[in-house]
């Protein structure tokens, strides 16, 4: 277990870094990943960047079209 532990604003710099966004994080995260624009490729690697950044463990089965990046921010933060 990674002792780093994830903060609302390192996982928004993580987003930002990591997939296409056409705004801030804070009003993305209202958004559902299909409005995003998020293809399969980009929410892979946000869950693998996420899991060796902070030692977690996502699954990503349980993320559906109709999850929003905020629902899947209070996952990462417990």
């Amino acid at each position: 277990m990674n002792d780093n532990k994830p903060t609302q604003e390192l996982v928004r710099q993580l987003v930002q870094k990591t997939c296409r966004l056409n705004g801030p994080v804070e009003e993305a995260e209202k958004q559902t990943i299909v409005q995003l624009g998020w293809d399969s490729l980009e929410i892979v690697t946000l869950v693998v960047e996420l899991e060796e950044t902070y030692g977690i463990e996502l699954d990503i089965d349980n993320l559906r079209s109709d999850t929003t990046l905020g629902e899947l921010m209070a996952q990462i933060l417990g």
